[in-house]
């Protein structure tokens, strides 16, 4: 994205008469809001001297944008005229509204528009980050974004960067969407995706498969959109990778798909997955993490499915009308190895919730504080808050080894002389509640912290533990 892409824009928005393709974040605030944050900001830009031509036309887009078109002048004159007590009024105008970072973000673009910030403007818009409550995380990434605007640079998408970029809030500067990210199309996505910042605002079908790497991307969180990739052959990879808001990532086929470092948080107010996997022979996820708070992460049917080294945390929410939070399995091959669940909520089943019949193992892994909100038949509360199995069906071998259960519990069949179960070995728990459904009777173990439970294969039970049938 170059700097000609803004100021071309401007001359053809100049041409038409037009606003900014995006209404501004405070277009539905109160009108003295709005003329004290313009005010505040025609103080920055005018510390130093008076507006460039591309300032001033810019400053008054924004002002459309905001709904106060025909204001310019009389908020240019209020900025000349404003004394310490009038801009003590503006800030803590702006704070109630939580409009600091949308205030510097516009501040940046404008006074680096026609030149170079002068050092007093500088020092202004240091000083007023601070009075804004503005963090250092929240300056770099609203410098970033500026820079992107103007075309002087984009943001280097190392590690680091994905990670502070994912704590920032974009909605702060949606009016700016356009020319922060690349639009991510079909196109785009089958030619290979190598860094930089994208959204998806509309859906996309494909029918082989991709790449991308090093990519930062949005999906549109008002739209319910989805990214489908159905193929009966192909491999799908997404490497180092940040996804703010996924929704639809939908894979149907033989298709291969790895996903290797790869951080998606989003919030939403639903009960669809973030990502679905249909017939895969092979997905494999290592070293990701995930939040999907008010939704649920990762469906996985008759799929051969590994995750190593993920956290998954904070799925669903306590209102959420569905089973299964963070893994949802029907008919699949799982592997998970030192993996962690933590504060994930559904009805019940909200770190793993089996449906069919499948084959499960989980080594070195941690399930920890999940919650169930379903209400059973009667009135009674749901058991089953971190594992629960719908139906008796699984494969022979099925294992849960070697990690630990704290402040949840697992309902289903867990031992039975007649079916096939899932089997614990050597597993640690505190504040666990087992309930099962199998025919065999459960040694009658559970107060004083130091028996043992024979089909559990040495299943420490500590303190404060409940095991029962």
């Amino acid at each position: 994205m170059q700097t000609e892409k803004l100021l071309s824009t401007l001359l053809a928005l100049r041409e038409e008469q037009t606003s900014l393709p995006d209404p501004h974040v405070l277009a539905e605030s109160d009108e003295h809001v709005r003329h004290q944050y313009f005010t505040l900001l025609a103080m920055l830009l005018l510390s130093q001297s008076t507006l460039g031509a591309h300032q001033s036309r810019l400053f008054g887009l924004l002002l459309k944008a905001a709904g106060l078109a025909d204001m310019q002048a009389s908020i240019l004159q209020a900025a000349l005229d404003a004394d310490e007590a009038k801009m003590r009024e503006a800030i803590e105008a702006i704070k109630d509204e939580k409009a600091g970072a949308t205030l510097l973000m516009d501040a940046l673009v404008l006074a680096r528009l026609d030149a170079v910030p002068s050092e007093p403007q500088q020092r202004a818009m240091a000083e007023l980050a601070y009075q804004l409550d503005l963090d250092d995380a929240t300056v770099c990434s609203l410098v970033d974004l500026a820079s992107t605007v103007l075309g002087v640079a984009q943001p280097l998408l190392d590690a680091s960067t994905r990670e502070r970029l994912a704590a920032f809030d974009f909605e702060t500067c949606k009016h700016w969407h356009t020319f922060i990210f690349e639009d991510l199309t079909a196109e785009k996505l089958l030619a290979g995706m190598h860094g930089g910042l994208w959204k998806l605002s509309q859906s996309i079908s494909v029918n082989q498969g991709w790449s991308m790497e090093g990519c930062f991307v949005v999906f549109d969180a008002h739209k319910g959109i989805a990214l489908k990739t159905i193929a009966e052959e192909g491999a799908v990879s997404i490497q180092n990778c940040t996804w703010i808001d996924p929704l639809g990532v939908y894979f149907s086929g033989r298709l291969n798909v790895e996903v290797n470092h790869l951080n998606a948080i989003g919030e939403r107010n639903c009960t669809d997955f973030a990502m679905e996997i249909h017939s895969s022979p092979s997905a494999v996820f290592n070293d990701c993490r995930a939040t999907a708070k008010g939704y649920r992460f990762l469906c996985a049917d008759a799929t051969n499915l590994t995750l190593s080294r993920c956290t998954i945390h904070d799925c669903g929410s306590s209102s959420m009308d569905a089973r299964g939070a963070a893994l949802v399995l029907n008919r699949s091959t799982t592997s998970i190895t030192e993996c962690g669940f933590s504060e994930n909520k559904s009805l019940c089943g909200s770190d793993v919730y089996f449906q069919g019949e499948n084959f499960f193992k989980a080594e070195k892994c941690v399930f920890q504080n999940a919650r169930a909100y379903g209400v059973m038949e009667g009135g009674g509360v749901v058991r089953g808050s971190s594992v629960f199995c719908e139906y008796m069906f699984f494969a022979s071998g099925s294992l849960i080894s070697n990690s630990v259960f704290d402040n949840c519990s697992a309902y289903g069949y867990f031992e039975s002389d007649s079916i096939v179960c899932i089997a614990f070995e050597e597993c640690t728990a505190a504040n666990f509640w087992l309930y099962n459904r199998g025919d065999k009777s459960i040694n009658d173990c559970w107060l004083n912290g130091s028996s043992t439970i024979e089909y559990t294969n040495d299943c420490n039970a500590q303190e404060n533990i409940t095991l029962k049938k």
